[in-house]
Parts: C-alpha cells; sequence; structure tokens
C-alpha cells in the first residue's frame, strides 16, 4: 500500500464525503488506520521519522531556541517522499480536527492526541523509546509534532 497515495486521497475528502468525522467511531477507525499504515513501514525498515530525523529534531529542542524544529529539520533529513507523507498527513490532521468543530468538546480530536496516538508508530524502534522517554527533548517530540501539524502551511 503507497501510504503517501492513500494520504492524499484522504485528505481531499470533504465534509459530505466524512460526514460522520466528528462521531467517536469514525476517529478511532481512522486512527486505527493510520497507526497500521505506519507501524507497517516502521516494521519494514521505512518509518516516517528515521533515527537521523528524530537526533535532528531532538538536538533542536535541547537547543531551545529553535521555532519549529520539525521544518527545520525536514529539509535536511527527511526524502521528498517523507517530506509529502508529513504535508499530508498535516493536511489531513487539519482537515479531520476542523470537521469536528460543531461536536462536544470531550469528543473532538486535539492535534495533541493526534500526535501521541501516532508517536509510537511514526519512529523506528529503536527511537520510539526516546519519544517516550523523560529527557527535555522526549517530552517534548510530540508536542512540537503536533504544533507543526496544526500550523497553517
Amino acid at each position: 500500500m503507497n501510504v503517501a497515495n492513500e494520504l492524499q486521497k484522504l485528505a481531499n475528502y470533504d465534509s459530505d464525503t466524512l460526514p460522520n468525522a466528528g462521531h467517536a467511531d469514525t476517529k478511532r477507525d481512522a486512527m486505527f488506520l493510520l497507526k497500521r499504515w505506519f507501524r507497517d513501514a516502521a516494521n519494514n525498515g521505512h518509518p516516517l521519522f528515521p533515527d537521523a530525523f528524530v537526533s535532528c529534531v531532538s538536538e533542536q529542542i535541547e537547543a531551545r531556541g529553535v521555532d519549529d524544529p520539525f521544518t527545520k529539520c525536514s529539509l535536511m533529513k527527511l526524502d521528498r517522499g517523507r517530506c509529502r507523507v508529513m504535508k499530508l498527513l498535516r493536511g489531513l490532521a487539519q482537515k479531520l480536527i476542523g470537521l469536528q468543530s460543531k461536536s462536544q468538546l470531550e469528543n473532538r480530536l486535539t492535534f495533541v492526541e493526534f500526535a501521541g496516538g501516532l508517536g509510537p508508530y511514526i519512529v523506528a524502534e529503536s527511537c520510539a523509546e526516546l519519544i517516550r522517554g523523560t529527557s527535555y527533548a522526549g517530552r517534548l517530540f510530540l508536542p512540537e509534532f503536533a504544533k507543526w501539524l496544526e500550523a497553517l502551511k
């Protein structure tokens, strides 16, 4: 399965095509599919965020003076395919979360929840412990990813 093509299809859906985007079952189904796609890619040696990218973002976070470490590092460490998937994932997250604006507050998915839900599946196993870790960079990796997802294109 080509993750970039599948994300492109999802990102192009409109609210008429996703009438149930605000329902909890729809959110669970979407997260399940995304996790499965990214887990399968990572298990096949192609995580969305390879070790070098995770290290770069962590270094930028540790520097504490860098705005948007994901954008800074993506240009240096990610290939074109991964950059495309990241941009499509951002568009999809913004669309799905935007479609929920009329849902009850407790049923809405947030960017932090979206990023946190995908966290263990978008990195290689060698880095999974880092983003769950207690280091400064580890604690901020997923929140920085959430900020990147939420930022306007």
